[in-house]
């Protein structure tokens, strides 16, 4: 514990970005239990009500508190983004050990797949593939981790490659010590720090994704709520209902500066060029 609040004590940038997420998660998790409206609760009565004592950020078409679906909102947009970067991950942590340990033909094709898959633009490709199925949650999760484990297995490949020629790695092997321990029990532990800042990178670049998809109509489907299909409602009046966009646009962009944010603090931190220690 008291290694963990020297590391925030370390960084401006990190304390700011964990500052930021964490009230934002705070804002997304216990909102909505403490909100007296329920997400989805119609009244035509109150519709574009501009922001006020009983509704802070107004209502929407429906007469639904923004405030309330901001905070539901944000349960989902979040819950897609960690789930999709969990598995993109763990996807590109596997190849990238695989790729950089084992080399050979194995490496060159799995980078050979790496560099196709890069070729392709992601969004437009889980456009496509979105547009083309049935829309659901775990279509979307499926699509974001399948086009996002590229990057990851890459960083993770150079890092094993410098790794492995390291003395404790050629000591293991001398040892006669199995791949798989060697990989999982001494190069893995020693390349966690880029893994980490690009994981956190990962998850904004993936909200923003994640938010684009929504805003089409191709992610979370009314009358769910996330902060995409929040902000695509806002198109119904942009310049009479403004509340509806801007307050939808400023989370949106909060939260990926704050894990900006946290993944440039971490990179100061974890980084040797830079002469910080943890």
């Amino acid at each position: 514990m008291k290694g963990l609040i020297n590391i925030l004590h370390s960084d401006r940038s990190l304390q700011l970005g964990v500052i930021i997420i964490s009230v934002i998660c705070l804002f997304s998790i216990l909102g909505p239990l403490l909100s007296p409206y329920h997400y989805n609760t119609q009244n035509l009565s109150e519709s574009f009500q501009r922001p006020s004592w009983s509704h802070p950020l107004g209502t929407d078409f429906f007469g639904r508190d923004l405030l309330t679906r901001l905070m539901y909102g944000g349960r989902i947009t979040l819950t897609v983004a960690f789930s999709a970067t969990l598995f993109a991950v763990i996807i590109g942590t596997i190849v990238g050990l695989a790729s950089g340990f084992i080399g050979g033909w194995l490496d060159r094709i799995l980078m050979r797949l790496v560099d196709i898959l890069l070729g392709f633009p992601k969004l437009f490709v889980i456009l496509l593939l979105v547009g083309m199925g049935y829309t659901s949650l775990g279509l979307v999760v499926t699509f974001l981790a399948l086009f996002s484990w590229m990057e990851i297995a890459r960083i993770v490949r150079s890092d094993v490659w410098v790794a492995k020629e390291q003395l404790y790695v050629k000591s293991a092997e001398a040892l006669g010590l199995r791949r798989r321990r060697i990989i999982f029990r001494h190069i893995l532990p020693n390349i966690t720090g880029p893994l980490i800042v690009s994981t956190v990178l990962l998850i904004s670049s993936l909200i923003l994704i994640e938010s684009s998809l929504s805003f089409l109509g191709l992610g979370v489907q009314p009358p769910n709520a996330s902060w995409g299909t929040i902000l695509n409602e806002g198109r119904v009046d942009p310049v009479g209902a403004w509340w509806i966009s801007v307050f939808s646009g400023i989370i949106i962009v909060t939260c990926v500066i704050g894990f900006n944010l946290i993944g440039d603090g971490l990179r100061n931190i974890l980084d040797p060029k830079t002469g910080k220690k943890t």
